[in-house]
């Protein structure tokens, strides 16, 4: 019983050991590469994106509202065209 108890407990420090030195190089390499791809997006999104998107976008808002307001107006003359039809129907009878 005693030499089984040693065994369990030199396993169980090894394996903290081994836990500590991956941690220390997980954090090493995530720094490095996060520096280097900031400072490539941050010049090439700027000027890109400024001159394209601005011009498209101004374009399309103008003629999406022009189109809506007549389609609105439309709909109201029919429903009061329908109104009298039914008032000749009734007085003929």
């Amino acid at each position: 019983m005693m030499f089984i108890i040693i065994i369990i407990g030199r396993r169980r420090r090894r394996r903290r050991r081994r836990r500590r030195r991956r941690r220390r190089r997980r954090r090493r390499r995530r720094r490095r590469r996060g520096r280097r791809r900031r400072r490539r997006t941050r010049t090439r999104t700027r000027t890109r994106t400024r001159r394209t998107k601005k011009k498209k976008k101004k374009k399309k808002k103008k003629k999406k509202k022009k189109k809506k307001k007549k389609k609105k107006k439309k709909k109201k003359k029919k429903k009061k065209k329908r109104k009298k039809k039914r008032k000749r129907k009734r007085r003929r009878r």
